[in-house]
């Protein structure tokens, strides 16, 4: 056993140095060239669907090898503009500009139906999310929901510093973000020249905003926020920001990007994917000005730099991740590079220990035929990760030993298993968690 982990943890370092900046290399998508890219949504490893300004709205059913025109007079889509895309109770939403808002498509984006007419006069949809079969919309008038796919609309406002009517005529922003972690929404408001700001919180099943913090900051200067399983990451002038814990504090998470008390984040685009996170952040200070793409493994403890990612000069609008690729979008065309180049493993921090006992979802998964499991512990203790068949019979022991804390990463290699559904399960500390994977060869 204890020679297996050796070659699992020889093999877990083998593959953080391949990825190191030597080794990572872009490609430039010839049909997205000369495009002005707003959006990405990924439906599955090989399905993507990209969104812009001037018409451009595309999707590739080929992991971005060839890409389809989705805007054409048959369609629906009256618009040129598409700001946000989501995929929710089985429909693709897209969000642009108003009178239209809003459209939605039940077959996969081949034909669109306009359905956010019910909104006040000059809302532009900045994202999305689901939550208990409901849908939430962000906008720079305010948060919306709806419980019949998009047929009908609810402002919910309730506790939010909107801005008065006529600033959305006149000043970007609004709600820039919203995210659901369980059942609870978290919104981000934020406006150029107005004293509202701030991260909200609600609960879905009775909507009433409250604010949590980093209100202190500058209006202007809260940018993104996302979630990586039920870890809220808020993305401020200041740097990156966690909310999490028993006691909900925001915790910055910044340690490996360029950022001090001279230098400040100037935007930031989130992309998460299972245990990872990337993020495009710009950054600034009197003598520095910078654009790179960062990826964390250890929500946000360590960053690492994912290397050439300034693109001549051009400034990332839009990502999206999945098993396979990374994509980027910027106002002139969109790279992609493959995830394998990029993922690393972060060593944690031993002065910043788990806060509690976690079994993250494996990645990349589906996968064919490696996949690295990550788990963290509060406290040492006799660990055991095995992984079991869809009829419970057990067709693998990871780990059986005594560990220290922290973070733990283990690579399972099912090279002479049958595709299909497995389970792994990690036992310690009295308690135990399962997860689902999928094997396809």
């Amino acid at each position: 056993m204890k020679t297996q982990l050796i070659f699992v943890l020889v093999l877990a370092a083998v593959l953080a140095m391949s990825a190191s900046e030597a080794s990572a290399q872009w490609y430039k998508i010839p049909d997205l060239q000369y495009t002005s890219i707003y959006c990405f949504l990924a439906t599955g490893d090989s399905t993507v669907f990209v969104g812009g300004d001037n018409g451009v709205f595309l999707r590739t059913t080929d992991a971005g090898a060839t890409w389809t025109n989705l805007i054409t007079w048959q369609n629906g889509l009256e618009v040129d503009t598409i700001l946000s895309l989501e995929k929710a109770g089985g429909y693709i939403f897209a969000g642009t500009n108003s009178p239209g808002s809003l459209y939605r498509s039940s077959d996969d984006g081949d034909s669109w139906s306009p359905i956010g007419q019910g909104f006040p006069a000059n809302t532009a949809i900045n994202g999305m999310t689901y939550s208990n079969n409901v849908i939430y919309v962000a906008a720079n008038t305010g948060v919306y929901s709806s419980t019949d796919s998009g047929n009908s609309w609810n402002a919910d406002t309730a506790g939010l510093n909107m801005a008065p009517w006529y600033e959305y005529t006149i000043t970007p922003g609004g709600i820039v973000g919203i995210d659901a972690v369980d059942s609870t929404l978290f919104s981000v408001e934020s406006w150029a020249w107005s004293s509202s700001g701030g991260v909200f919180k609600t609960r879905v099943d009775s909507i009433s905003w409250a604010p949590i913090g980093l209100d202190s900051l500058p209006t202007n200067g809260l940018f993104a926020i996302t979630n990586v399983d039920t870890n809220v990451f808020v993305a401020t002038v200041r740097g990156i920001y966690l909310y999490s814990g028993p006691t909900a504090t925001w915790l910055p998470r910044n340690s490996g990007l360029p950022l001090n008390d001279s230098t400040w984040l100037g935007s930031c685009i989130f992309a998460p994917k299972d245990t990872l996170l990337f993020a495009y952040i710009s950054y600034t200070s009197t003598y520095v000005y910078g654009r790179e793409i960062y990826v964390t493994s250890d929500l946000g403890q360590t960053w690492k730099r994912v290397t050439d990612s300034s693109f001549a000069g051009d400034s990332v609008t839009a990502m999206v991740a999945t098993n396979k690729y990374l994509f980027a979008g910027t106002q002139s065309g969109a790279w992609r590079i493959p995830i394998a180049d990029v993922i690393t493993e972060v060593k944690p921090n031993p002065s910043q220990l788990p806060a509690k006992f976690t079994l993250s979802q494996n990645y990349p998964n589906p996968f064919n035929p490696t996949t690295v499991i990550n788990y963290q512990l509060p406290s040492m203790g006799h660990v055991i990760l095995r992984v079991y068949d869809v009829l419970g019979r057990e067709v693998r022991t990871l780990v059986d030993e005594r560990q220290d804390a922290g973070t733990h990463s283990v690579i399972f290699n099912a090279a002479n298993l049958p595709s299909g559904v497995y389970f792994y399960e990690l036992v310690a500390q009295g308690m135990n968690i399962i997860r689902k994977m999928v094997l396809e060869k």
